[in-house]
């Protein structure tokens, strides 16, 4: 049994020692060179990917808060209508109006919404 390779770190670092191939001073400047520039890069992309996702998660909780607010709205001229239209003065909690208003609701659970965007990440 004979050594042919050392290598540092695992399928990423530099070859210490290879048995079959020689490499001049110059050859291992430059590799070590592309070696920092490939993880610079690799690491800028990974930034860039962290971002993109953060600001994607931002905007989709921006638009759900909105939609809250759009909802609670309606929610409330409902229940202004029919105060106005029986003359009651409750809290807007009737069954039937209830019944209603989340008929009206469609949209999907957070953890829905977290599976879904889960490919996107």
């Amino acid at each position: 049994m004979t050594l042919t390779k050392i290598e540092e770190g695992v399928d990423e670092g530099e070859v210490l020692y290879h048995s079959y191939i020689r490499k001049s001073a110059e050859e291992l400047v430059e590799l070590r060179t592309e070696l920092l520039d490939r993880k610079k890069l690799k690491e800028r992309r990974r930034k860039e990917n962290e971002r993109r996702v953060i600001q994607r998660l931002k905007a989709i909780a921006d638009e759900r808060a909105a939609w809250e607010r759009s909802f609670e709205q309606e929610r409330q001229k409902i229940i202004d209508r029919q105060r106005a239209v029986t003359g009651e003065e409750d809290d807007g909690r009737s069954e039937r109006r209830d019944r209603l208003l989340n008929n009206q609701r469609k949209f999907v659970s957070s953890e829905q919404l977290e599976i879904y965007y889960e490919g996107w990440v």
